[in-house]
């Protein structure tokens, strides 16, 4: 029934909320408005969130410079990622 649904439904958001609290918790956040400013990281300890004030264009750039430096970008999910860099 439409009850049992959406019980399901809240248990499975709920998983998936803690599991990317998990992740964030386990990583140190840096805001970073530029490509260079990755290289500065630590991947197993630090992500990076990129600022809103930056444009597609660069956005793009610092996706693909995190992903060679194993970097996790912790404010884009990786379905957009991949839309970002047309996967």
């Amino acid at each position: 029934t439409l009850d049992r649904y959406l019980t399901k439904l809240r248990e499975v958001v709920n998983q998936a909320g803690q599991d990317l609290a998990t992740v964030r918790r386990d990583l140190d956040e840096t805001l970073k408005k530029a490509e260079k400013e990755l290289e500065k990281l630590d991947p197993k300890t630090q992500g990076a969130r990129i600022a809103a004030t930056v444009g597609k264009r660069k956005r793009i750039e610092i996706i693909k410079r995190a992903k060679e430096l194993g970097i996790r970008i912790l404010n884009i999910s990786e379905e957009k990622q991949k839309e970002l860099l047309g996967m």
